[in-house]
């Protein structure tokens, strides 16, 4: 759903504090805010005319962005005014990525493979190795302390469980990855544009281990994303996001979450997984009739049945490769199961 930004420019990077107050950056040093929920929009005033490419909060009141020329400014004041706060970051730099994983530690990304650092709430920064070479990194994010992951061209995605110390991943895809960001340790979203303009994004709801990839375009035209978020308080099982991009885009979009990981003592099993043929699913232990749904990660269905055998094969030969979610109904419960097709 496209929502009015009030600026005609680019915006490059958003950030939502709560339900409802939230700030969008962009070209000119355009920081616009909302306090509805993104229906209204207020430009604000950031200090500087730099391009801005991305903006966090390490809580309700502080927030930092960065953008071109090694641009960083810092608010302690819910985004009334803004300083500078670069000191450490080298000269000339395009940062693009900011993110705090507490109020004095934080990491900065920018083009280039440049890679920035501070723990002393962005009074310096020191630059950090990810041995990507020149290669542009666009945004990051961090599930816990230890645990990150950026992204940037040439569909990058690298992740650290040491604080930034070391980085693994791997890149080669040919589109670019310019904004992340993850629901929960397993569940998120990387998002971009491809060489037609197109929207170009990724979910993964086993913390980076694998990534479903999409191309889509949501309103025609150069409608590339640059960024995107999903609210604290957004349902599991119907993941929102929203999403800033190009031509003061700004949209949400919905996913379908809420997957469940089989247990020793789980009524359901589902094998193989990955499915190439056929997908099984062992019901033995359950008592009644039982229903199946299948969905894409997009929440469409594209399969159901009900009063399904207890040892029940599901022909899924002519499915795209992918990860899909079965969502199972029995007495008064519904489980819902993570596959893949190959």
């Amino acid at each position: 759903t496209e929502q009015n930004s009030g600026v005609s420019g680019y915006l490059h990077g958003i950030v939502f504090t709560d339900d409802a107050t939230g700030y969008a950056v962009g070209e000119s040093g355009n920081i616009v805010k909302t306090t509805d929920g993104g229906t209204n929009w207020t430009l604000l005033n950031s200090g500087t005319s730099k391009n801005l490419l991305d903006v966090f909060f390490a809580d309700e009141n502080t927030g930092y962005a960065v953008g071109w020329n090694s641009a960083v400014i810092k608010t302690t004041d819910a985004g009334n005014t803004w300083t500078a706060a670069g000191s450490g970051i080298d000269s000339g730099v395009i940062l693009t990525g900011v993110f705090f994983t507490s109020p004095d530690t934080g990491y900065i990304t920018g083009r280039s493979g440049y890679l920035y650092k501070t723990v002393n709430g962005g009074e310096s920064w020191v630059p950090l190795n990810i041995n990507i070479g020149s290669l542009d990194l666009f945004d990051l994010f961090f599930t816990s302390p230890e645990v990150g992951y950026v992204v940037g061209d040439d569909s990058l995605i690298f992740k650290t469980t040491d604080a930034g110390d070391t980085w693994t991943g791997s890149y080669g895809g040919g589109g670019q990855y310019k904004g992340v960001w993850f629901y929960d340790e397993n569940h998120g979203f990387a998002v971009g544009n491809i060489a037609s303009g197109h929207s170009y994004f990724a979910y993964t709801g086993d913390a980076g281990d694998y990534w479903e990839t999409y191309s889509d375009s949501f309103t025609g035209g150069n409608d590339g994303l640059n960024s995107v978020m999903i609210p604290a308080d957004t349902d599991i099982t119907l993941l929102k996001s929203y999403a800033a991009g190009n031509d003061g885009l700004i949209l949400w979009h919905e996913f379908y979450g809420g997957i469940m990981d089989e247990s020793a003592d789980s009524p359901v099993h589902i094998y193989p997984n990955p499915a190439t043929d056929q997908l099984h699913l062992d019901l033995s232990r359950i008592e009644g009739p039982v229903h199946l749904d299948v969905y894409t990660v997009q929440g469409v269905k594209i399969f159901s049945g009900s009063h399904l055998k207890k040892n029940y094969a599901l022909d899924v030969s002519s499915w795209a490769p992918g990860i899909y979610i079965a969502e199972i109904q029995y007495a008064n419960h519904t489980g819902k199961y993570k596959f893949c097709v190959q």
